[in-house]
């Protein structure tokens, strides 16, 4: 009669240990890929301005989370631009209605207590991306003062520039003050946080010395406006 051989104790619990081995050294697949944050495209200029727009206003976490910080410089340049073209004619359109319901005499010329004039508004886009660069600056200061580190002019001008888009609000009666605390200290608050990895304290602190010059200029010229 023909026995079949039996593998031993030892050799089974030797296997059963190196297959353990393989499945632990084998990473876990992730859950989520990364995908990178919209930026905005000279190619399709309409349709990334909103998707940057709508990234950066509903979900500013995110957006950083993913944000390219090495990236150029031209294309947040004219986002800033654009959204102070957006500021100016949202502006322009809704002055007379606001003018009609409230009362207060429209001159197109001069403007109107609830918007820029004309001229105002065009000033206002043309000047944003010099905006954008006065922040980046003071933001640089403030990064380097709280954080520190070199800090890179580069990486904080793209951060401010694509944080700028709330600001389409800025020349909007009432809602203005909110846009321009939600972009400067909110939106640009969460970049620093999520891209310097900054305590709580120390973001709060960069993030309100980097406010009070920016909306300082802003009501400054928004008088020379009026």
């Amino acid at each position: 009669m023909y026995i079949l051989p039996t593998m031993p104790k030892n050799s089974k619990r030797k296997s059963n240990k190196s297959k353990k081995t393989e499945t632990s050294k084998t990473p876990a697949p992730s859950k989520t890929s990364e995908v990178p944050s919209p930026e905005f495209d000279l190619s399709n200029p309409l349709a990334s301005f909103f998707s940057v727009l709508r990234a950066v206003v509903f979900s500013p976490r995110r957006f950083f989370t993913n944000f390219e910080t090495d990236g150029p410089m031209r294309e947040p340049a004219i986002f800033a631009f654009l959204v102070g073209v957006a500021g100016g004619i949202l502006s322009l359109i809704t002055a007379p209605i606001l003018a009609f319901f409230f009362g207060s005499e429209v001159n197109i010329s001069q403007g109107v207590s609830f918007g820029l004039s004309p001229l105002a508004a065009v000033g206002f886009a043309v000047l944003s991306p010099a905006l954008v660069a006065i922040m980046a600056t003071v933001y640089l200061v403030a990064i380097r003062t709280f954080i520190g580190g070199d800090g890179d002019f580069r990486r904080i001008f793209r951060m401010s520039a694509y944080a700028y888009g709330a600001m389409f609000l800025a020349p909007m009666p009432i809602i203005g003050a909110f846009a321009v605390t939600f972009s400067l200290m909110i939106v640009m608050g969460v970049g620093v946080h999520v891209i310097y990895r900054s305590a709580f304290m120390t973001t709060l602190i960069t993030a309100l010395t980097g406010f009070v010059p920016i909306a300082l200029i802003l009501v400054a010229l928004r008088g020379l406006a009026a």
